[in-house]
């Protein structure tokens, strides 16, 4: 396969996990990337229509990082507001269970 078609493949593939939010296969496909990449480099010098598409290649994993640490901020708040939230409910539970004892 060209290189050029080996780095729209890999484009494809970050962006379509990326926009399905699919960790495992954005992982995969980043994994794939650091494989890929420097064997397709080690091929000899980009030509001008290869460079082309190496940048939308760096868009699409710039892209990628973006939105995962988004969706890592998004998942830290969350679990921040689950904890916050849990002493409410331990306390409610013991103050539930202190009142069905006096009774």
């Amino acid at each position: 396969m060209a290189r050029t078609a080996q780095l729209l493949d890999l484009a494809d593939c970050l962006s379509r996990a990326a926009k399905a939010e699919d960790w495992d296969g954005l992982a995969a496909a980043d994994g794939k990337l650091a494989v890929v990449l420097p064997q397709l480099a080690a091929r000899g010098p980009w030509t001008a229509s290869e460079q082309v598409v190496l940048a939308e290649l760096q868009q699409a994993h710039a892209a990628s990082y973006h939105q995962c640490t988004d969706a890592l901020g998004q998942a830290r708040a969350r679990l921040g507001e689950l904890s916050a939230s849990q002493a409410g409910w331990q306390a409610y539970a013991v103050t539930g269970d202190f009142a069905e004892s006096t009774t």
